[in-house]
Parts: structure tokens; sequence; C-alpha cells
């Protein structure tokens, strides 16, 4: 009788999570269309503003001027500002420029045609010199070559200049107001990158500031010479650079607060009054588009990573999104230069995609997903170092309690439904609306605990039918995420992060290797019990693929080959005799079949995600283009396994699989003779793990989850082989 109540709570609780699910999520969640609308512009403004967090645009917006009336009638977003190093000024602008992930270096500098060196040289003179050729434009580096190298490596070329040459070649002039210059300090003029062709020039630059006698900061931007100056311009995309916040931080702590909150403010009106300026001198074909290039001071270790994106063209508002992020509200800073390149008609290469606009906006909306992702990203590493570390510690703990036969292995199955919990309580936390650290560790210790009474009551002793149990419930609430915009997954401690900027959409790594890993043993462990039902396997199989490859759904490549191989090596063991190398050849088919169509899927129907980017960039690159991409997902798969603490994990997993299999002796072959479709599983779930660490881009972290279940089950079988030796001993 009580375990009957405890089976109908695990049913009140799974119709509870479906209910939940079913709430309409508006910003943060999958946008509709992935189509860009826009018309073509004869100008573009563009105000970036390095140093103007969330936060300060938030004071801006509540200024109620100009911005506020902008906001309110315009495109609102937030940015992610990743780069190839660290997320500073330099690196974001020459990012943009590249339209790939890139950086500079603070010891560039630009010059005009006239400047005289500290040597007495002509800049003209030199930058001949250098590069054998004449500047195209009035303001340029001497030696543009050196940006080229610090951006080359392997088989990637630099493509610093992207955006400044595409402009060049389509007639459009490229010209920069403004500087961050600190006084007595570093001179801050690197806004020209964002627009420098490949010879290193813009057109012209007026990058002066005036000197306030009254500011702490000394120096502060023209913003009326800026504005006289532009207008003196022809047309094309102009970018002034609002640097006085840059100022502002270089002296933060040599001032009392006081004094500098109040010129934060002063600040702020400052740049309300410059974008008054801006939008008033608009016309219908002119569009405004207000961003932070990069982070100052002490802004990345307190995650402001994400930062403001306003557009204003007169006529078209909402929220802001790209085909990048296919989040409502979430852009990328790879899909600036596509978007100017797109107001200009111009179709470009890249690895963004153009602006979109949808729904209404609210600026209030945006700063709820703001706090929510910033607050994901800080309790992101102690929640997933505390959870391996405890999953390695407890593995081997197990491992040796087992070796030595104590009597502690009784509680071996408890042990490890805590380490398959986890994971689905993590994903669970921003259901429950739990953002900061500590209260997330509370509640995921009573959740888990929680759960683990609530399976352990309801399964009768059968402890394997507990983990199918977790398997299950962790796939049902992946699957209801997925379906409902991946929202958990994206605020997810152990999913990926819309600040780490590596994914946006889809299933990350991370719940991919446990998916994979717990699809397996639900599947195996099923079909274990009820032999009859032999299409379960390719049911759940399938069920995989679509899952987890699906563009609207998982959309992850090397997930789709993991399940693939995985479930191929599965189903062939099981019902195929023929010959070992005819058994992986009917696998690699199996793989090549599936992948075919749902990259025609992608390419055909649904379009954009970053399986069918990557079918048209080697289109149009060849192999080349399936070069750079594979050189730079092994580079970064060899600096994970370096780095991450999941490298840990997959050691410690495969070197429990390898001794159980022989220790202690003949147990894992009464495991076969026993549980042959578990043991398949099994291996099938070893060799997805070692398919999942070559074809990913972070493959270790994919092995590593995909191996938690598979050496869980193993690990278990193998104590209950132990007991149950030492009670025929005792009879």
């Amino acid at each position: 009788m009580t375990r009957n109540v405890f089976r109908l709570m695990l049913v009140i609780a799974i119709l509870g999570l479906i209910f939940a699910f079913s709430q309409e999520r508006i910003v943060g969640g999958r946008i509709k269309t992935t189509e860009p609308q826009w018309d073509r512009k004869d100008n573009i403004i563009m105000v970036s503003v390095p140093g103007l967090s969330w936060e300060r645009f938030i004071q801006l917006y509540e200024l109620q001027g100009t911005t506020t009336l902008l906001v309110d009638s315009g495109m609102v977003g937030l940015m992610n500002t990743n780069s190839a190093y660290r997320r500073q000024i330099e690196h974001g602008y020459v990012t943009m420029n590249s339209g790939f992930p890139a950086e500079a270096s603070r010891e560039i500098r630009f010059y005009d045609r006239d400047a005289i060196l500290p040597y007495g040289k002509q800049a003209l003179e030199v930058y001949r010199r250098y590069n054998n050729k004449e500047p195209l434009g009035d303001y340029f580096i001497l030696n543009p070559r050196h940006l080229h190298d610090i951006n080359s490596s392997g088989m990637s070329e630099s493509r610093v200049g992207a955006l400044g040459e595409e402009l060049k070649d389509h007639g459009v002039s490229r010209f920069v107001y403004g500087n961050s210059d600190v006084y007595l300090g570093e001179q801050g003029r690197f806004a020209a990158l964002m627009l420098i062709d490949k010879g290193g020039s813009v057109s012209s630059a007026f990058v002066e500031a005036i000197i306030d006698s009254d500011s702490p900061t000394i120096f502060r931007t023209d913003s009326q010479g800026i504005m006289d100056r532009m207008a003196e311009q022809g047309k094309g995309v102009h970018l002034i650079e609002y640097g006085d916040f840059v100022r502002l931080e270089a002296i933060y702590g040599s001032i009392p607060l006081s004094v500098y909150q109040n010129w934060e403010r002063e600040f702020l009106l400052g740049l309300d009054s410059l974008l008054e300026g801006v939008s008033m001198s608009m016309t219908p074909t002119d569009i405004l588009i207000l961003f932070n290039p990069g982070l100052i001071g002490n802004e990345f270790n307190q995650a402001k990573w994400l930062t403001p994106l306003l557009v204003y063209d007169g006529k078209n508002s909402g929220f802001l999104s790209s085909g990048a992020t296919k989040r409502l509200g979430l852009v990328t800073n790879l899909d600036v230069s596509k978007s100017i390149l797109a107001l200009m008609g111009i179709k470009g290469q890249g690895l963004g995609q153009p602006f979109i606009r949808e729904g209404q906006a609210d600026v209030y909306l945006l700063d709820q997903l703001y706090f929510e992702t910033r607050q994901n990203q800080l309790r992101r590493t102690p929640l997933i170092q505390g959870y391996v570390t405890m999953l390695i510690l407890v593995m081997i703990v197990l491992v040796l309690v087992m070796l030595k036969k104590h009597s502690l292995m009784v509680l071996t199955p408890y042990a490890l439904y805590v380490l398959l919990l986890v994971p689905l309580a993590y994903l669970l936390l921003p259901l429950l609306g739990v953002t900061g650290l500590w209260e997330s560790i509370l509640v995921t210790i009573l959740l888990t605990l929680g759960l683990v009474a609530l399976i352990s009551f309801s399964v009768d002793g059968d402890y394997l039918k507990g983990i199918i149990v977790i398997a299950g419930l962790t796939l049902l609430v992946i699957l209801l995420d997925l379906l409902t915009g991946a929202h958990l997954i994206i605020t997810s401690p152990l999913g990926y992060s819309a600040l780490g900027g590596a994914r946006y959409y889809g299933i990350g790594n991370e719940y991919m290797g446990f998916l994979v890993g717990g699809l397996l043993i639900l599947a195996c462990g099923i079909l274990q019990s009820h032999r009859r039902l032999n299409p379960l396997l390719v049911l759940f199989g399938v069920g995989g693929v679509m899952l987890i490859g699906l563009p609207g759904l998982g959309a992850n490549f090397g997930g789709l080959l993991t399940v693939s191989v995985a479930f191929g090596y599965a189903i062939l063991s099981l019902h195929y005799t023929g010959t070992v190398l005819k058994k992986w050849l009917l696998i690699g088919g199996f793989a090549f079949i599936f992948l075919g169509v749902i990259v025609a899927v992608d390419v055909f129907m649904v379009q954009g995600s970053h399986i069918g980017q990557a079918f048209y960039t080697i289109k149009e690159g060849g192999m080349k283009a399936l070069g750079e991409i594979i050189y730079r997902k092994a580079s970064l798969n060899w600096k994970l396994i370096k780095y991450t603490v999941w490298t840990r994990v997959l050691l410690t997993s495969v070197f429990i699989v390898a001794l159980l299999v022989f220790l202690p002796s003949g147990i894992f072959r009464r495991i076969m003779e026993k549980k042959p479709v578990m043991a398949t599983g099994i291996a099938a779930g070893v060799i997805g793990a070692l398919v999942a660490l070559v074809v990913n881009d972070s493959g270790v972290v994919a092995a590593a989850t995909a191996m938690i279940y598979p050496t869980s089950v193993l690990i278990l079988l193998v104590s209950e082989e132990i007991i149950q030796v030492k009670r025929e001993r005792v009879v």
C-alpha cells in the first residue's frame, strides 16, 4: 500500500512537470522566424559605449529622457561579447569586424596620414615602407600584418578586415569619431578596428576629446564636435565611441564613491544628450545602433558578459534576436557585421546572422533574462566542480568497498541514485525559480534526497529498475524542455551558457551525454525484462536520433553521430551474427543515413541551425572550409581535454569499467549470462562515449557524461553479484 502511494506521488510529479512546461515562455524562448526583415539604409550610425553595462543601461532608460523614447519605440536585446581572447574592448571590435572570434593587441595605434611619429617620420611614409603600398583610407594602422598574424593559426586564416573590405568594395565610406583615452594613462583609440579593411585603414576619423577642468576624468567626449563633423561627411557607416565610462572606471577607487556615482549619472545624461542629437539628425533611411563592444574593470569576474543592444530606425520595434541564437532577446557580437552588411544590401561571410525583430519589446523582461543567465554563470563553476568531485570520490569509494566485499555495499544503490539524480535536480532548478548559489545547493540536496526516497520506495528492492526510472525521468524532462524552447537547459548549471556563447539552442554536450547513456540503459533495461519487445531498441534509437539531431530540437551534430553509433552497435550486437567488419560497416551506414536526413531537414525545411550553416560554409568554401571547421573543433577539444575537470570524470569512469570487467574474477561473465541485454547496453554506452570524444568540439565533456550511466549500472550489477555470491557460499 505504501509503495502504491509513492508510485502515485511519482505520477503526480510527472504530470506537474508536464503542466509546468506547458506554460508559455517569452524572453529567452525560441524565436518563430529566422528571416531578417530590413530595408536598405543610406546611413548606419553606431554609438559604441564601452562600460555601458546592462545595469547602467537600465539607469539610462529610467532617466526618462531620449533613450527611454528610443527603447520604447525601437528594438532592444542583449548581446554576447565573446571573442578569441577574454572580452576586452579591442578584442570585441576586431571580432565584430571579422565575423569570427578574433583578438587584437593593446599596442595597436592608429595614425592620420600627416601624423608625425616620435622619431620624426611621417605616418604615411612609414606605412608605405611596412606594407609596400598606399593606405586606402586617411586613418590607419602602420603594420596591419601584425594584426593578421595574431589571428592566423594552423589551417585558419585571418579574417580581420572582412567587414571594412566588403563595405569598401561596395563603395560604402567608413567614418570613426571619439575615443576612450585616459588622462595620464593608456590611449584608447580602438574603435576603428571595427571598420578597418584588410589594409588596416578607414575612410576618415575625428578622434579628439575635449578637456573638462570640472571632471575628475579631465578628458570628455566632444559630443558637439562629433555631431558637427558627422554632418560634414557623406553617406556611409559612422561609428561614434563614447568613452567617458572607461575614463571614469580608470579612476575608480581614487575618488569617493559619492563623487563616482555623481559623475556616472552625469555621463549617462551626456550619453542621452548625444543620442538625442543623433536621433534628431536622422532621416527615414538612417538607422541608429547603440552597443557596448566589450568589458572593462571587474566586469569579467562579475559575469557581466551580456551587454545592451539598441536599434532604432523610427518605424520598427520589438525584441532583437538572430538566426545564430534563435533566442528572443539574445544576439551575438558576430551578428553585428552581418547586420551592418544586410542593412547596406550586402551579403557577407561569417558565423553570425542578421538581426531579427520580433514581439513587443519590454526592457524589464530582458532584465529578468539578464539576471537569470548571469546568476547561472556565477553559480555554474562551483556547482559543476562540486558535482564532479562528488562523482569521482563516490565512484572510487564504491569500487573499493566492493573489492573489499564490505557490508557497506548495501548502500551502493542509494549512492548511485544520488549521482544520477543531481543532473536532474540541476535541470529543475530554473523551473523552481532558484538562482543563488547556496539556495541552489540546498534545493539540490533536498530534491535529490526526496527523489532518492521516492524511487527507492517505488522499486520494491529492484535497484536496477530505480536507475531505469531515473533515466526515464531525465529523458522526460529533457524532452519537455526541448519541445518548449530549452529554457531550462540554458539556465541550468549543467546546461550551456548564454554568456559563454558556445551554444544558444538545442541540447548541449553535458546533457547530450546523459541523454545518450540514459537512453541506452532505459531501452536495454526494459528489453531485458520484456524480451518480446524487440523493436523497442530500434524505436528508442530513432527517437534518440530525432531528439538529439533535429534542428528544431537538440540540434547537436556530434550527439547525432554518437547516438547513431551507440544504438547501432547495441541493435546489431543483439540481432546480427555477421563478421565484425560487416557490423561496423552497417553501423557507419546507419550513422551516414541519419546524418544525411538531418542535414536535409535543416537545409531544406528549417534552415539556420549550425548544422545547416556548416553545410553551406563547406559548400561555398570547399575542402578548405571543411578543414578549418575540423581544425577549430579539434583545437577546442584538445584544449578542454587538458584543462577541464570532466577529463578526470572520463578517466575515472573508463578505469572503473575496465577494472570491473576483470575484477572480481568471473563476476562480469555472470552478469553477461544473466543480463546479456544490459551488458550490451553498457558496452554500447562506452562505445558511444568514445565516439562523443572524437566527433564533438567539447567531446571530453560529452564523453564523460555519457559514461556515467553505463558505469553506474556496472557498479550496481557487480555489487549485486558479489552479494549474491556471498549468499550462495553461506548456503
